[in-house]
């Protein structure tokens, strides 16, 4: 149940630094940084719990060095809120294997409408932040968007009421 929303958060995370680094020109930057997401991805999938650790730590560097040389900081901002929610997740899901087996489903749908509610939060006020000081770009618009489509596919699918 969690395995999708984190890999979509590690990809959408790692494809925002990668494109602010991209429109700031620093090519070799942003390819380092998706050849680090498809390691972390690895990781996720080698069940190395040590590893969002570091690929937070990362992220949060990357992004906050690409504000500091002046990249786009919606691109910053999405790709330190992928790699959040990824190491929340990664984290999260390995806490909750480690649980009973009983009501697994509900804590963890609760716990993605939570973080859910957190992240789209986040984005919202950094849309209405850039649309205030017009730095909107159709690249951030259709971001925002497929992640948005993302998001509310995830809710509605586990919405469905189960068969009895």
């Amino acid at each position: 149940m969690l395995q999708f929303p984190l890999y979509i958060s590690l990809i959408a995370g790692t494809a925002s630094l990668a494109q602010g680094y991209l429109d700031g020109g620093q090519v070799d930057l942003a390819r380092w940084i998706l050849y680090f997401g498809a390691a972390w991805i690895a990781a996720q999938m080698s069940r190395w719990r040590w590893f969002a650790l570091i690929g937070l730590f990362a992220a949060l560097t990357c992004a906050g060095y690409g504000i500091w040389i002046g990249l786009p900081a919606s691109w910053m901002f999405a790709g330190a809120m992928g790699a959040l929610f990824a190491w929340d997740l990664s984290d999260f899901k390995h806490r909750l294997d480690a649980s009973a087996p009983e009501e697994k489903t509900e804590v963890a749908r609760r716990h993605l409408l939570r973080i859910g509610f957190i992240a789209g939060a986040g984005l919202v006020y950094s849309l209405l932040r850039m649309i205030y000081w017009w730095e909107v770009y159709a690249e951030t618009l259709a971001y925002l968007s497929m992640l948005g489509a993302a998001g509310t596919g995830l809710v509605w699918g586990r919405k469905r009421p189960e068969k009895q």
